[in-house]
């Protein structure tokens, strides 16, 4: 598993969590989606992700 972040114009806009075949791990992503909707800093989501890798 790995941690993807994408970034725009320099800034963490989301953060997910992906398997060893590249395919999203879709309950983690639509939770980190959810703390992204509610205004949770970057640092905050990347931090989260690789908590739950």
């Amino acid at each position: 598993m790995r941690v993807l972040q994408e970034h725009q114009d320099g800034i963490v806009r989301r953060v997910q969590l992906v398997d060893d075949e590249d395919e999203p791990v879709w309950s983690a992503c639509r939770f980190l989606d959810h703390l992204a909707d509610q205004g949770f800093s970057p640092n905050t989501l990347t931090a989260y992700a690789y908590d739950l890798k």
